[in-house]
């Protein structure tokens, strides 16, 4: 029988979510290294994103915290307690499956239900609790259905609710709503979120969908090859990128090559292109000498001044995206810069026009080594 981790007598008793720790774990598949010495402590009711290219860790590292995958090395603690011994079906943890995992020879009620009767909880509450959360993935209508006569999304839903009807301490979601169209993708999330905060359990999930984690995630894991390069809160993760990784990943960015040298309190870059930078000392990454400095497309503006130092480009395309305008640009040695502005009426540049750009927030500039 599973075991009830709201139970005092469950080796992971916990008041609402647990916290999850993670020590080192590294893995192997044959030769391929999948993950090299990752640690990460995430909080009791925290919900952490695990975000990264495809092929960088992210799903090993949820299959080893859910117990499907032992960790060649690292040991794993929910709640304070290490259970590297313990089986998935006691670790008091739910997970959605990106292939969802339905049993195909039960109804829609049934594959919900399943968590709570092995549980042995009583038909009352195991009737109140499905309907519950039927009614919250928006599938009362086809609780009598199988999986076979089922959309994909609509298995995910399924899937969804049969992972948080046994109140899960941690929830794992491998990709949770790759499979919904964007309305109720939206939607998902919202309500997501809305059901963690008002539960208390910890999440963890894998997703490649930026925009997806930095809406939803109160933290953020950024992997690349099987290394942790970055956790932080989203505002770190976008604002603040530890490594050149981080920001071409996350978001749009331009990376403009030039010499960073220091004068009277202030870091001066000099960009190939023929455009002084001056930044705050504390940004750039410490050593003079070559480096790539990083500039979002938002903290560009179009300005007035025509310094010689000042960033010039060449507009080469304009796209209007709604409220904001993004154009491709050509620098002066021929370097692309992409540049977005809020869009106001009669303001757009025309293809052709070579315009000067100034930075809106120089303290948003990481530099990194070339």
């Amino acid at each position: 029988m599973l075991a009830d981790v709201h139970s005092p007598s469950s080796p992971l008793a916990y008041g609402r979510g647990a916290s999850l720790d993670l020590n080192s774990i590294s893995h192997r598949f044959g030769a391929a290294l999948a993950l090299d010495d990752v640690s990460l402590s995430i909080e009791p009711g925290e919900f952490v994103a695990l975000l990264g290219p495809s092929g960088c860790g992210k799903t090993t590292l949820l299959r080893i915290i859910a117990g499907f995958v032992k960790p060649g090395e690292g040991d794993i603690r929910i709640a304070g307690t290490s259970v590297g011994p313990l089986g998935p079906d006691e670790r008091g943890v739910g997970i959605v499956f990106q292939n969802y995992a339905l049993f195909p020879h039960m109804t829609v009620e049934r594959n919900v239900e399943y968590g709570l009767r092995a549980r042995g909880q009583k038909r009352a509450v195991r009737e109140a609790r499905v309907e519950k959360m039927l009614r919250f993935v928006q599938m009362s209508a086809m609780a009598g259905r199988y999986p076979r006569q089922l959309s994909g999304g609509q298995q995910q839903r399924v899937a969804l609710a049969r992972a948080l009807a046994v109140g899960p301490s941690i929830l794992l979601l491998d990709e949770p709503f790759g499979a919904l169209d964007k309305n109720l993708r939206l939607d998902m999330q919202v309500e997501l979120k809305r059901m963690q905060r008002e539960a208390g359990f910890t999440a963890i999930m894998v997703t490649h969908d930026q925009e997806e984690a930095l809406g939803l995630a109160d933290r953020i894991a950024v992997f690349n090859a099987g290394c942790l390069e970055q956790f932080g809160t989203p505002q770190e993760i976008y604002d603040r990128p530890a490594t050149r990784f981080v920001s071409g990943f996350v978001g749009h960015t331009n990376l403009l090559p030039g010499k960073l040298s220091y004068s009277e309190g202030a870091a001066e870059i000099m960009i190939d292109a023929g455009a002084r930078i001056v930044l705050p000392f504390a940004r750039p990454c410490g050593r003079a000498g070559r480096v790539l400095l990083s500039i979002r497309p938002e903290n560009l503006r179009i300005s007035s001044d025509r310094s010689p130092n000042a960033l010039v480009g060449t507009v080469q395309s304009v796209m209007p995206h709604g409220a904001t305008i993004a154009y491709d640009m050509a620098m002066r040695d021929g370097t692309s810069l992409k540049v977005m502005q809020l869009r106001a009426a009669g303001s757009a540049a025309e293809p052709g026009q070579s315009v000067h750009l100034e930075l809106a927030d120089p303290a948003l500039c990481p530099v990194y080594i070339d």
